[in-house]
């Protein structure tokens, strides 16, 4: 039988699960030039990100991708590779301690219509 969750794997030093990374994976479709961007609001501040979102306990980064993008912008799309890999880790964990993997990842819209172009932000691409 395996342990629960909340119980630190040996190899881990003791930590709990909300003192491990989590990992979060993005995508890049580029459209008429353009990067896909999706705005996102927290508190007072908004801000723009490439879609994305949280990787679930054995998720593929594929999968993944494909899940969140869709959540984020109602299409579908085609996952390619891992373009870039970053971390963010917060300087000082209180109020808010943090620390994600990013994992971007290069994708490919299915079906871009002109109402989804329309409807979604982008920033410029050069």
């Amino acid at each position: 039988m395996s342990e629960p969750l909340e119980t630190p794997a040996p190899d881990s030093g003791g930590e709990s699960p909300e003192q491990r990374p989590t990992v979060r994976v993005s995508g890049l479709a580029i459209v008429e030039g353009r990067v896909l961007l999706v705005r996102q609001q927290r508190d007072q501040a908004t801000y723009w990100l490439l879609p994305g979102g949280g990787v679930r306990f054995a998720e593929s980064f594929a999968v993944a991708i494909a899940r969140e993008f869709t959540e984020e912008t109602g299409v579908s799309i085609r996952p390619g590779a891992v373009i870039a890999l970053g971390e963010s880790i917060s300087p000082d964990p209180i109020p808010y301690a943090k620390h994600v993997i990013h994992v971007v990842m290069d994708v490919v819209i299915d079906d871009v219509g002109a109402d989804f172009v329309a409807d979604i932000g982008y920033g410029v691409y050069e």
